[in-house]
């Protein structure tokens, strides 16, 4: 196979068109990665939309991705040293940071890193080495982008959901961990809601309450460790109010998690945090305007910490990756859309339509299925 096979975003808001492009020879440091399967975020429904101003086109939408070594240059070591090998099956940080400014080094915060750039959103693909999207064939490593070996008993299906998700949802736990028997209220239950249920049980939370309106997905955070469920489509905020205050002894949540995506939920959300408690928020991920909140009486008086959370390093997708081997099978449920990977553009329409929770795109084809 001389060409990588990918759909390219070239118009917000229309199809996907198909290209092929030279398959590059790694340079020292770099990794040829042949994908087996690649995630469709909510985010690249947003950036198909041409919602995130970040975009250049044309682009190779997909920063989710889990393939197998074609080649290396020189010789390449992951994040624990293990030594790339071809074959090897691969994860990556999605997200580039130089790892020699003082946000890296001195603040420690590499995802903050003004000079970061990402897989499938901020490069585009029309100059050399082009493969810098997740759908597509094959995908070029940079020699600078940080990898983690897999485990062969651990399905792709369930290893990519941890590169954007399930890091992201280790962020908001580092930031705000719960204690031991903590009471927590999650609003979503999507990937990220799901995830953070799962993490709220690793760290000991006696009380997790999962708030969203698809039963299939609430379900889902149930077997992956929220006690509770609240469907808010057959409740109004009052009646999710009373009942989350029962569920916490009257008090409310000492930490609430914000997966919903869209920023209402913030003001919603700030009401459920007990007195001296914290409000984290991780789903919105995009301009949305302004938000109007009651300040004083739900931030200011009750002392609650509000803590933004922004992507994710590569210490939260080890920790995320840790977390599915645990419990793979369960963590498989959450991927309810397969797509051949000629269907890209399917998929995005029905997670943007919310007809399944997490999709992904399956690399059975060697063309890609592309035209």
């Amino acid at each position: 196979m001389s060409h990588a096979y990918a759909h390219v975003l070239t118009k917000f808001g229309e199809p996907l068109r198909d290209r092929k492009f030279p398959l590059p020879v790694p340079e020292r440091g770099e990794i040829l990665l042949r994908l087996e399967v690649s995630g469709v975020c909510g985010s690249d429904v947003h950036q198909w939309q041409g919602l995130d101003p970040r975009v250049p086109l044309p682009l190779i939408l997909g920063h989710e991705g889990v393939g197998r070594v074609v080649a290396t240059g020189g010789e390449v070591r992951d994040v624990q040293s293990a030594m790339v090998t071809p074959g090897d099956r691969l994860a990556f940080n999605r997200g580039v940071s130089c790892m020699a400014c003082r946000t890296c080094l001195v603040l420690r915060q590499p995802a903050l890193c003004p000079h970061r750039w990402v897989y499938g959103i901020t490069r585009s693909c029309e100059h050399p080495p082009h493969l810098v999207g997740c759908y597509s064939t094959h995908v070029l490593l940079a020699s600078n982008v940080q990898t983690l070996c897999l485990d062969e008993a651990l399905s792709p299906v369930v290893a990519v959901t941890a590169g954007c998700s399930g890091a992201t949802a280790a962020h908001c736990f580092e930031e705000v961990r719960p204690e031991f028997g903590s009471r927590v209220v999650i609003q979503g239950p999507g990937p990220i809601g799901a995830y953070c249920a799962a993490f709220a049980k690793a760290s000991g939370a006696e009380v997790i309450v999962v708030v969203g309106g698809t039963p299939s997905r609430l379900e889902a955070c149930l077997e992956l460790g929220a006690t509770h469920v609240i469907n808010r489509r057959e409740t109004d905020a009052a009646e999710r109010l009373e009942e989350i205050l029962e569920l916490t002894g009257g008090e409310g949540a000492d930490v609430v998690y914000e997966a919903a995506g869209v920023q209402e939920a913030v003001a919603e959300g700030l009401k459920w945090c007990r007195a001296g408690g914290a409000y984290v928020s991780c789903g919105v991920a995009e301009p949305q305007g302004g938000l109007e909140i009651d300040f004083f009486h739900d931030i200011a008086r009750k002392n609650v910490r509000l803590q933004g959370i922004w992507v994710s390093d590569m210490r939260h997708l080890v920790e995320a990756v840790r977390l599915v081997e645990a419990q793979p099978q369960t963590f498989e449920k959450l991927v309810d859309g397969r797509f051949p990977f000629a269907d890209a553009e399917k998929a995005l329409q029905a997670v943007a339509d919310r007809e399944v929770g997490k999709a992904v795109l399956m690399h059975d084809d060697p063309t890609g299925g592309a035209k």
